[in-house]
Protein backbone atom coordinates (compact mmCIF):
# COMPACT_ATOMS: atom_id res chain seq x y z
CA UNK A 1 0.00 0.00 0.00
CA UNK A 2 1.65 3.26 -0.99
CA UNK A 3 1.46 6.07 1.31
CA UNK A 4 -0.97 8.96 0.53
CA UNK A 5 1.36 11.70 -0.55
CA UNK A 6 2.66 9.00 -3.52
CA UNK A 7 0.39 8.65 -6.12
CA UNK A 8 -0.71 4.98 -7.20
CA UNK A 9 1.74 5.35 -9.98
CA UNK A 10 4.73 7.59 -9.33
CA UNK A 11 8.08 7.39 -11.72
CA UNK A 12 10.75 4.95 -9.88
CA UNK A 13 13.40 7.67 -9.39
CA UNK A 14 10.79 10.02 -7.06
CA UNK A 15 9.49 7.05 -5.19
CA UNK A 16 13.39 6.22 -4.62
CA UNK A 17 13.81 10.14 -3.93
CA UNK A 18 10.98 9.91 -1.36
CA UNK A 19 12.46 6.71 0.42
CA UNK A 20 16.11 8.62 0.86
CA UNK A 21 14.28 11.97 2.57
CA UNK A 22 15.31 13.96 -0.80
CA UNK A 23 13.49 17.36 -1.65
CA UNK A 24 14.48 16.89 -5.69
CA UNK A 25 15.27 14.11 -8.09
CA UNK A 26 16.03 14.40 -12.14
CA UNK A 27 14.92 11.61 -14.20
CA UNK A 28 17.24 12.64 -16.82
CA UNK A 29 14.77 13.77 -19.55
CA UNK A 30 13.33 17.07 -19.79
CA UNK A 31 10.08 18.44 -18.63
CA UNK A 32 7.09 18.65 -20.68
CA UNK A 33 8.30 22.66 -21.51
CA UNK A 34 11.87 21.45 -22.16
CA UNK A 35 13.68 22.34 -19.87
CA UNK A 36 16.95 20.52 -19.41
CA UNK A 37 18.23 19.67 -17.34
CA UNK A 38 15.06 19.12 -15.43
CA UNK A 39 14.92 18.12 -11.40
CA UNK A 40 11.28 17.85 -10.41
CA UNK A 41 9.87 18.46 -7.03
CA UNK A 42 9.91 15.29 -4.98
CA UNK A 43 6.71 16.04 -3.62
CA UNK A 44 4.69 16.23 -6.37
CA UNK A 45 7.04 15.69 -9.33
CA UNK A 46 6.52 19.06 -10.85
CA UNK A 47 9.85 20.60 -12.73
CA UNK A 48 11.83 23.05 -10.62
CA UNK A 49 12.20 25.51 -13.50
CA UNK A 50 8.66 25.39 -14.47
CA UNK A 51 7.69 26.11 -11.00
CA UNK A 52 10.23 29.15 -10.75
CA UNK A 53 8.39 30.51 -13.77
CA UNK A 54 5.02 29.98 -12.94
CA UNK A 55 5.22 31.26 -9.86
CA UNK A 56 7.07 34.56 -10.99
CA UNK A 57 4.37 35.21 -13.67
CA UNK A 58 1.78 34.71 -11.08
CA UNK A 59 3.28 37.22 -8.79
CA UNK A 60 3.15 39.90 -11.41
CA UNK A 61 0.15 39.48 -12.31
CA UNK A 62 -1.30 39.71 -8.60
CA UNK A 63 0.98 42.93 -8.05
CA UNK A 64 -0.93 44.35 -11.17
CA UNK A 65 -4.23 43.63 -10.28
CA UNK A 66 -3.65 45.14 -7.42
CA UNK A 67 -2.22 48.31 -8.56
CA UNK A 68 -5.33 48.48 -10.61
CA UNK A 69 -7.63 48.25 -7.58
CA UNK A 70 -5.74 50.67 -5.39
CA UNK A 71 -5.86 52.59 -8.15
CA UNK A 72 -9.94 52.18 -8.69
CA UNK A 73 -10.19 52.63 -5.09
CA UNK A 74 -8.52 56.44 -4.93
CA UNK A 75 -10.24 57.52 -7.38
CA UNK A 76 -13.47 56.28 -6.11
CA UNK A 77 -12.65 58.27 -3.15
CA UNK A 78 -11.88 60.88 -5.30
CA UNK A 79 -15.35 61.68 -6.68
CA UNK A 80 -16.99 60.88 -3.42
CA UNK A 81 -14.71 63.56 -1.97
CA UNK A 82 -15.90 65.60 -5.39
CA UNK A 83 -19.49 64.91 -4.66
Amino acid sequence: MSSPSVPAYSHPIRMAAIAAGKHRFDTGEPCAKGHFPAPRYASNGACVECTKLHTRNNAKRQQEEQRAYVASCLKRMKRKKAA
